[in-house]
């Protein structure tokens, strides 16, 4: 059955979705409301039109029943006895946009390409065309999914956060970040026990190109090589070989040698260091500090079983207390602490995942 929405009815909804490799919620994607054709004897200014104005700006109208939105406003075409169309402009004070052109039932009839042009008294728009870009039939409305605009979630214990899973008890699962960013160099661990670093965030637009001219973030996925994993000191080493794997270099560093350690829970990264050929090494907690880029999960859980039980906001941030214990730096604790102040404010999605 038809579905009915701010003067609009639509017959199918068409979907296409692209999710994360784990299935848990929708990178991006694309509704597509398909409108119930109407009657051109009825409404013959149905249908999609580009609106020109007299400076020369173009914009995509998509008419039906006789009604349309442009700037969040929504405008209605009216018939007069002679079957002239016109219109007012809700944002001005007696401001009529015309047109001459009879639309007579049963005569008019639309053709792809075809002109109106109305007129206004308003200076800059006193001539507008409208040129016919689609019939009335098969009009459509899109919605997109995407960052920045809204998100699906698959509904599991924890609805109030998306993104990556958090794991205490072992690495395979985890993500880790730098600057609440998933994409600018987030360690990523499999739960086939394969890891990469991601470059797709597009803050990476700010760093140089790889030697041979391409763009990281081009690349995206780049595979740790030569894993090792010791569970019982929590230590991860692996290698990025530039030139192996790309044949380049990046500003004349052809490969990276990694030890990570992780605390005890998985929180964040505690010491380790990344090693170079042609510099000093950079330092993990120092020079380089990333958390797990799901820390918000645990933490909403904790708030709710603080207010559950009545405990106080002193409880709760026991947890500053606790990464302070497990040996978190300075600049470490500094970003952990952002997140479980903003997680104490009930802020959502504290951290980018780069949707």
């Amino acid at each position: 059955d038809p579905v009915y929405e701010a003067d609009m009815l639509f017959e199918k909804l068409e979907i296409t979705l692209q999710f994360d490799i784990r299935l848990r919620y929708c990178r991006k994607g694309l509704l597509r409301w398909m409108t119930l054709p109407t009657k051109p004897t009825e409404f013959p200014l149905d249908g999609v039109f580009e609106a020109r104005y007299s400076f020369g700006t173009l914009i995509r109208l998509v008419v039906y029943r006789h009604s349309f939105r442009c700037d969040g406003i929504t405008y209605r075409i009216e018939l007069d006895d002679s079957h002239r169309p016109s219109f007012a402009w809700p944002s001005h004070v007696n401001v009529i946009q015309r047109s001459t052109r009879q639309f007579v039932p049963g005569d008019y009839q639309a053709i792809v390409g075809e002109e109106i042009e109305w007129t206004t008294d308003v200076p800059h728009h006193d001539e507008i065309v409208w040129k016919r870009l689609q019939m009335h039939q098969g009009t459509y409305v899109d919605a997109s999914i995407s960052a920045g605009a809204f998100v699906y979630q698959r509904v599991d214990d924890d609805s109030s956060v998306i993104g990556p899973s958090y794991h205490r008890d072992q690495i395979w699962g985890n993500t880790f970040c730098q600057a609440l960013t998933v994409g600018l160099a987030s360690y990523h661990f499999m739960e086939n026990e394969q890891a990469y670093i991601s470059y797709e965030s597009n803050q990476t637009s700010v760093w140089p190109n790889l030697d041979n001219g391409t763009h990281v973030s081009e690349i995206g996925r780049v595979p740790f090589r030569d894993i090792q994993w010791d569970a019982v000191t929590r230590t991860f080493r692996g290698s990025i070989d530039w030139e192996h794997e790309f044949n380049t270099a990046w500003q004349n560093e052809k490969k990276w040698r990694y030890t990570i350690v992780f605390d005890e829970t998985y929180s964040f990264v505690h010491s380790g260091l990344v090693e170079s050929d042609t510099r000093p090494p950079h330092v993990f907690a120092r020079d380089l500090v990333y958390i797990n880029a799901a820390i918000e999960g645990p933490l909403h859980k904790r708030r709710r079983e603080a207010e559950a039980n009545a405990r106080s906001t002193g409880q709760y941030l026991d947890v500053l207390r606790e990464w302070e214990r497990a040996g978190a730096s300075r600049s470490t604790m500094r970003m952990l602490g952002d997140v479980a102040m903003s997680v104490l404010n009930g802020d959502l999605n504290i951290i980018d995942y780069n949707l």
